[in-house]
């Protein structure tokens, strides 16, 4: 059996929403495990089976090292320990050589992990330096790997820059490539990934719920969480109504919790610093980051706050009706 072969099962997991991990902090800038444990459960308890701790949702930017290794160590074995069916990704550190991915990768699947993500931010020059990365990582750990796909900066110019399709054609044909987790947010540019990857490599799309429906008419299987995090039900729930075509509950999720959030809130606040003030003003853990990121003042979480009273019910009960 090939590896690909192998692989078929993953992919089949990879399907529909899949769960961002928070790191929460105290006032003072600690991790805070506690918070990070109680949301686990608090997702587990509501049927999700398929987590990923990723780069910017889950602050890597303001961890050390040795706190990343800590983050992806902590969040796999809580996981594992709620059940070992749970689906885990981790990933690496948003600057670094390659060899320091490959030692997150090394400690991730020694802890249980899943599956291992990694992210190039360094400058991009060629396919074949994007290529050589991630070659080296699939023969040193030979194991699934997902590659975090988001726009270059070139080496040559500074623009911002999609991905080319050639380098995704190429990086289809490396061994352990089992998902690309997609963050162009274009729809055109989603269905030529698709067309490209799928059904090899499983593509996992970020952005609004629009966009994931639109795409799920050109073959999307599988995309990250977004709303939801305040309560998985409203995942489920849409994607279950792309499954069956229900038109009017997909408008219904829009209208009332989709919109709102994109338009009251994160095209005030910016999503990363949304998403944590959302979660505070659910209950479910407190919105304080580290410099640089800057976390909302107590006037503009006031505003979150309001926001949430106002929407609670869309946001809590809209499964239920």
């Amino acid at each position: 059996m090939s590896t690909k072969s192998k692989y078929s099962e993953i992919k089949n997991t990879l399907t529909g929403p899949i769960f961002t991990v928070f790191t929460p902090f105290s006032v003072d800038g600690e991790i805070n495990y506690e918070q990070m444990e109680k949301y686990l459960f608090y997702l587990y308890s509501n049927k999700v089976r398929c987590y990923y701790v990723m780069p910017y949702n889950s602050r890597y930017s303001q961890l050390r090292e040795d706190e990343i290794f800590q983050v992806n160590d902590f969040v796999i074995k809580t996981l594992k320990n709620l059940d070992k069916k749970n689906f885990v990704i981790v990933s690496d550190c948003i600057h670094g050589p390659t060899t320091l991915s490959a030692e997150y990768g090394y400690k991730a699947f020694d802890s249980g992990t899943d599956m291992f993500a990694s992210i190039v931010r360094e400058k991009y020059f060629s396919d074949r330096q994007i290529f050589s990365h991630f070659d080296f990582l699939s023969q040193k750990l030979e194991m699934p790997l997902l590659v975090h796909e988001m726009p270059f900066i070139s080496g040559y110019d500074a623009r911002n820059f999609k991905w080319p399709l050639s380098l995704l054609e190429r990086l289809k044909d490396i061994e352990h490539i089992v998902a690309i987790k997609e963050d162009a947010k274009d729809l055109e540019y989603g269905k030529q990934v698709i067309e490209t990857l799928e059904p090899d490599v499983r593509v996992i799309f970020a952005g609004k719920k629009r966009l994931i429906n639109d795409l799920y008419n050109f073959g999307l299987k599988s995309y990250l969480n977004g709303t939801s995090i305040v309560n998985p039900d409203i995942a489920f729930l849409f994607w279950k109504s792309l499954e069956k075509n229900d038109k009017a509950m997909i408008e219904s999720i829009f209208l009332k919790i989709e919109d709102p959030f994109w338009d009251k809130i994160v095209s005030q606040f910016g999503w990363h610093r949304s998403n944590k003030a959302i979660l505070e003003a659910a209950g479910l853990m407190d919105r304080f980051d580290r410099l640089p990121m800057e976390h909302l003042d107590e006037n503009d979480f006031q505003i979150v706050r309001d926001f949430f009273e106002k929407y609670k019910d869309n946001f809590m009960k809209i499964a239920k009706s």
